[in-house]
């Protein structure tokens, strides 16, 4: 019932309030459970799936955790295949759902019963979606109890660079890099590569890839475009029409520094004044002082660094006399010269 006001406002009751806060709970809880998928196959098909592993399904309030190695698999390719579930107990364990822990993981189970010592077949299909060590988690609820099944995977592409992170001549705009194909089932004779406009690649030649397993490409590099992307590069490569997922490689040019962020703020410490900033490229190893020159400062001054690596950046902390810096620090355009390299910003002083 609704109570009706004089104003024509239908307002709910408590009790249909109370209905509709359970309905809520309920939608929000099918959506976090990632039900499984029911798929009729007949005996046939299922017979000519591979099988990902076997699973002993054994008796307890906390089974213990259960895990398949799906070895080596290449990204972008699904893994589809079937995971037998065998009752080691004594009791009919009926399969109430099947859940998982994310959205590339797909499961039909054949049917819902499994006897005592008798086992069934769980279809699984699998779309690892990134590089690196792949985890995902089924969970089989029964009649009785639970189990949870990790599955896992160490996923490559179907051409790995070599190497990942190439060096290039100062002065030159092309290189050739070598891809190998881990990938076994890949044409290479439909092999193509392509570049989106950010990676400022020009042109790419498939060199050599007949009776091998790698193939040989040569990129030319437009001016100032490794300085632009950091040196990150990323590869398309495609069979016919199927783009298979991009490759990055990271380009260095040898003697070449740039420097992140292009406005640096410094502060004084005592006598000395201390900035730090972020440094790309072929940046110099076991490096202890840099000189620093440009607006306001009468002579190139030496100034002590300490570098730490930060992924493919390395962090530079420079430090210096403050009396050698003009009085005002505001937007100074200067210059830090380190190695065979010379990097331009501006300095301010907080």
């Amino acid at each position: 019932m609704c109570r009706v006001q004089s104003t024509g406002t239908v307002l709910p009751t408590p009790k249909l309030l109370l209905i509709l806060f359970l309905c809520f709970l309920a939608v929000a809880k099918a959506r976090s459970d990632e039900p499984a998928r029911s798929m009729r196959l007949s005996t046939k098909a299922i017979g000519e799936l591979p099988i990902l592993g076997k699973v002993q399904l054994e008796p307890g309030d906390k089974p213990k955790a259960l895990t398949l190695d799906l070895g080596e698999r290449i990204l972008g390719a699904e893994i589809k295949g079937v995971i037998e579930l065998e009752n080691a107990g004594s009791n009919t364990l009926l399969i109430e759902n099947v859940t998982t822990s994310c959205r590339c993981t797909a499961v039909y189970p054949a049917k819902n019963k499994i006897r005592p010592e008798e086992s069934i077949k769980v279809l699984v299909s699998v779309s690892p979606d990134k590089k690196g060590s792949f985890s995902s988690n089924l969970v089989v609820r029964t009649n009785l109890w639970s189990y949870r099944i990790g599955l896992k995977a160490s996923v490559s592409h179907a051409l790995e660079p070599e190497p990942a992170t190439f060096q290039l001549p100062k002065d030159s705009s092309s290189f050739d890099l070598a891809f190998r194909i881990i990938d076994s089932q890949l044409p290479q004779e439909k092999l193509t590569f392509s570049s989106r406009s950010a990676t400022k690649i020009e042109r790419m030649e498939v060199f050599d890839s007949s009776g091998s397993s790698s193939v040989r490409c040569r990129f030319l590099i437009a001016e100032g475009a490794l300085q632009e992307s950091d040196g990150k590069v990323l590869i398309y490569p495609s069979v016919g029409n199927r783009m298979l997922p991009p490759v990055e490689i990271r380009v260095i040019r040898k003697g070449v520094v740039s420097v992140v962020p292009r406005n640096i703020y410094g502060k004084r410490n005592g006598s000395d004044f201390v900035f730090r900033c972020f440094l790309t490229g072929d940046v110099p190893e076991n490096v202890k002082s840099v000189l620093i020159a440009g607006e306001g400062i009468e002579n190139e001054v030496s100034a002590k660094v300490d570098i730490k690596p930060l992924g493919t950046t390395v962090v530079a902390t420079v430090t210096l006399n403050r009396l050698a810096l003009p009085e005002t620090l505001d937007d100074n355009v200067v210059r830090l010269s380190i190695g065979e390299s010379e990097v331009s910003f501006t300095l301010n002083e907080r």
